[in-house]
C-alpha cells in the first residue's frame, strides 16, 4: 500500500437513507462524492450529525411526509365530499373584504357547477373564472383550496 492509498479522503455527497439497527441505533445511508451510489455505507448519527447532508435528508424527510399526508387529503375529499359537503367548507371561509363577493353567491356558483370532491380537487383558476367567478375571487379560492389540501391545514376532513 503506498502513502496515496493512506490518505484517500471521503467526502459525503448526501445521506439517502436511514435505519435503527437491532441495538435501537438509528444509521444513516451516505454516498459518498467520487464514488457510485453501490458503495454507500451506513454511519452512525454522530458521524453525521453535524453535516449540512443531514440538513437536507431532514428536510427532504419533512417534505415527502408533508406529500403523502396532502394526498391522503386530496384524495378523501376526492372520494367523500358530496356537493353539501363542499358548500359547508365555502361557506366556512372569511372572504376579504376586497373581493366584493359574497360567499353565499360564492358556495351557489359553485353548486350551480354541481363542485363536488372529485372536481374541487381539479380547480384551476382559469376553471374557477370560467364559471363566471371574477379573478381576484377565483385566485383567492384557489389559495383557499391549496391550504385545505396542504399537510399543515387544520381544517377537519
Amino acid at each position: 500500500m503506498n502513502d496515496a492509498d493512506e490518505e484517500k479522503e471521503y467526502v459525503v455527497d448526501k445521506i439517502i437513507s436511514q435505519r435503527i439497527t437491532r441495538d435501537k441505533q438509528i444509521e444513516y445511508l451516505v454516498t459518498w462524492k467520487g464514488y457510485p451510489e453501490s458503495e454507500a455505507t451506513w454511519e452512525t448519527a454522530e458521524n453525521v450529525n453535524d453535516l449540512a447532508a443531514m440538513d437536507e435528508f431532514e428536510q427532504a424527510l419533512k417534505a415527502a411526509t408533508g406529500s403523502e399526508h396532502t394526498r391522503a387529503r386530496k384524495d378523501y375529499i376526492m372520494r367523500k365530499w358530496t356537493k353539501p359537503r363542499v358548500q359547508q367548507f365555502i361557506r366556512s371561509l372569511s372572504v376579504p373584504s376586497i373581493t366584493h363577493v359574497d360567499i353565499n353567491e360564492l358556495s351557489n356558483i359553485l353548486k350551480r357547477h354541481n363542485v363536488n370532491g372529485e372536481l374541487l380537487i381539479t380547480l384551476t383558476k382559469q376553471v374557477v373564472m370560467d364559471m363566471g367567478i371574477p379573478a381576484p375571487v377565483a385566485e383567492w379560492l384557489i389559495k383557499q383550496l391549496d391550504d385545505l389540501f396542504s399537510s399543515e391545514s387544520h381544517y377537519k376532513l
